[in-house]
């Protein structure tokens, strides 16, 4: 069995795509032409002939035909299907074991988010509060050690004052929208690589089934040739393909 694909960074080299390679090619078409030889698998109207004896040459192909063994199966193809899923569950596990980190990242980002545009709010307000020019009888106002003071001293004092606030208020503002931008970005970054993987893992389940879909059709191929009843095999059964679980996704996002 293959090893299990290692997922990379979104920016590394293509993964090599899973070969069909010639002495598989050789092993399905010869397990294809054993197992019709030996007559596998039974269709429903051989096996009534050879139990009473019949001669069923002039019965209609497929009259008898058992409708709920529409899927048949052989041994072969049990294998083939079981490898795919395995290699497939296989992948899940690299997948999985790739992205919790990623994902425990991300969740924890959640509350420093909140945070932080909590207190991006907080300065916003208390920044549009400090840019309110005061009032006249703010700029008069006058302190303890004032009270000799000349108008235009104490009002420089005050629009001093007021400019103050106002700096410390816009560069409380612009850290925390800095803070909260940071994150924001750090957030959408996880997500954006979680998405990458996903479909890294979808491309790679694609791979594998489709590589067991060619083994399939290649034993499948001489199954038909080789077996006495082949015609009636093909037209009328099918064979079953790797069952895909759901955690697999649809593949064509």
């Amino acid at each position: 069995m293959r090893r299990a694909y290692v997922y990379r960074k979104w920016t590394a080299a293509p993964a090599r795509p899973v070969r069909y390679l010639p002495h598989q090619a050789l092993a399905d078409w010869f397990h294809g032409w054993r197992d019709g030889k030996r007559g596998v698998p039974a269709l429903p109207r051989q096996a009534a002939a050879e139990e009473d004896g019949t001669n069923l040459a002039g019965t209609i192909p497929g009259a008898d035909f058992d409708q709920s063994r529409r899927l048949v199966t052989t041994p072969r193809l049990e294998t083939l299907r079981r490898r795919a899923e395995e290699q497939i569950a296989k992948e899940e596990v690299v997948f999985l074991a790739a992205r919790d980190p990623i994902t425990r990242e991300l969740r924890a980002l959640t509350p420093a988010i909140e945070q932080w545009r909590r207190r991006a709010a907080e300065a916003a307000a208390k920044l549009s509060s400090a840019r309110e020019a005061p009032a006249d009888e703010d700029l008069k106002e006058r302190r303890t050690a004032e009270t000799d003071r000349p108008d235009s001293l104490v009002r420089q004092r005050r629009l001093a004052e007021h400019a103050r606030r106002l700096a410390s208020a816009e560069l409380a503002h612009e850290r925390a929208c800095g803070h909260l931008e940071v994150h924001l970005r750090r957030q959408a970054e996880i997500t954006e690589t979680l998405g990458h993987q996903k479909r890294a893992f979808q491309a790679r389940k694609r791979r594998l089934e489709e590589h067991a879909g060619r083994r399939v059709a290649t034993y499948w191929q001489q199954l038909v040739r080789s077996h006495d009843d082949g015609p009636e095999l093909n037209s009328q059964l099918r064979p079953i393909g790797p069952e895909l679980p759901g955690w697999t996704g649809s593949g064509d996002e």
